[in-house]
């Protein structure tokens, strides 16, 4: 992951917004608790993303426009390739707030 993703989401979250990524690693995307979780995703710690439909969702996009447009159209499609899944969605790295189904 460091040689092959953080290079890449480097650049990508620097070009964004290099003052707040000026220092982008790991724990930006696992978490402080990254160690103690071994690496696991999605990381609890992560903005948590609203179900689509939701007032929560909805909020989310008109609090954060940019981040969101940002993280849907080149973070999680960049994302998905580079881990070589595709439909790569929001909740490979953020906690989801959808109830199971079931």
């Amino acid at each position: 992951m460091i040689g092959k993703v953080n290079p890449i989401m480097n650049e990508l979250f620097a070009a964004h917004d290099a003052e707040e990524f000026a220092k982008f690693d790991c724990v930006d995307c696992h978490g402080e608790e990254m160690r103690e979780i071994d690496f696991k995703m999605p990381a609890p710690s992560m903005y948590i993303v609203p179900p689509e439909g939701t007032p929560g969702h909805r909020g989310m996009m008109s609090t954060f426009p940019e981040t969101v447009k940002f993280m849907q159209e080149t973070v999680t499609p960049a994302m998905g390739k580079l881990l070589g899944v595709e439909n790569f969605t929001c909740a490979g790295c953020h906690p989801s707030a959808a109830k199971p189904k079931g």
